[in-house]
């Protein structure tokens, strides 16, 4: 039997169990930029900005925030600037990198793309081969993250934005909530939000992806056609935790539809605002001694793992 779509009767292509509808492409991509524009104007967050960066990996999370990102900036006027950084992860990081190319230039964008290995003398991949022997005990994907927000946070500081956009999604944002509830870590919990603020050298963070799932964009960019990379970054392995996260997660959506949405919102909007003053205590941050950026200690995350990788390198 066909599915007719909710609102023009014209054969689905989806099923939104959740919103109680059945869209056509043209009416699933309509749902998408409404849905995406309401998160940006319910937290206020980019009508007052005028440039931001928009960190592209050039997969469909980050290619799908890119295409809303510039749809959204010609009706409110701020500029978009595309960050893409080239973790050096063999051909994942071409494909990626390549990838996020083709969405900048089709629309036009302007973008700097950061070679690790070139700009900082090491790659994920070197990491990922020489960690035990260079003394770096976090995993990869920790590591790896820390490496981009410091990229992201530096060329945002060198250009002059007022913001750095991410696609972090509405699975991504679940996984953290329930994650953090189970270890405990009520301040990491408390600091979960769609906008945290500037303060001094770090330029504020926006996930105005948070209400739209995984699923979701894998179809916005599919019916859209947009050139994205597919593959899963080949570090990306779950540790058991994790794993029993998402499943649980994606578990419970399947036998109550909206649950993912609703845990969220309920979250983001009424008991962060409310935990946040009480659990999160801000430290002092200052210049790290070889960077000059900011951090908690005399050096920065980032400069120690510099640091360690040049030396195992070199000893190599």
């Amino acid at each position: 039997m066909t599915i007719k779509c909710t609102m023009c009767g014209r054969r689905a292509v989806v099923k939104l169990r959740y919103a109680r509808l059945s869209l056509c492409p043209e009416h699933f991509i309509e749902f998408i930029e409404k849905r995406f524009k309401k998160t940006i104007h319910k937290v206020k967050v980019l009508r007052e900005v005028n440039k931001v960066v928009v960190a592209v990996s050039g997969g469909k999370d980050s290619v799908t925030l890119l295409h809303l990102m510039h749809k959204v900036s010609k009706e409110l006027g701020f500029k978009i600037i595309g960050l893409t950084i080239d973790l050096g992860i063999g051909e994942y990081s071409i494909k990626s990198v390549n990838k996020a190319i083709k969405n900048y230039e089709t629309l036009g964008i302007s973008y700097k793309i950061v070679n690790l290995r070139k700009e900082y003398g090491f790659s994920i991949d070197d990491i990922a081969k020489y960690r035990k022997r260079a003394g770096i005990r976090k995993p990869i994907c920790s590591v790896c993250g820390a490496i981009k927000r410091y990229i992201m946070n530096k060329l945002a500081l060198d250009i002059g934005v007022d913001a750095v956009v991410t696609g972090h999604n509405l699975d991504d944002i679940v996984y953290y909530i329930f994650s953090t509830l189970y270890t405990g870590r009520i301040e990491d919990l408390a600091r979960i939000s769609i906008y945290t603020p500037s303060k001094y050298k770090l330029v504020a963070k926006v996930k105005p992806l948070a209400y739209i799932s995984g699923k979701e964009t894998l179809l916005y960019v599919m019916l859209r056609r947009l050139p994205f990379n597919y593959d899963v970054c080949p570090y990306a392995r779950l540790r058991t935790f994790h794993e029993q996260i998402r499943k649980t997660s994606n578990m419970l959506e399947e036998k109550i539809p909206g649950l993912k949405i609703t845990y969220a919102k309920m979250f983001l909007e009424k008991i962060n605002p409310v935990i946040y003053p009480y659990y999160v205590r801000e430290k002092e941050l200052k210049e790290c001694k070889i960077c000059k950026m900011p951090t908690t200690s005399e050096i920065c995350a980032f400069c120690k793992i510099k640091l360690a990788m040049e030396k195992v390198l070199r000893d190599d």
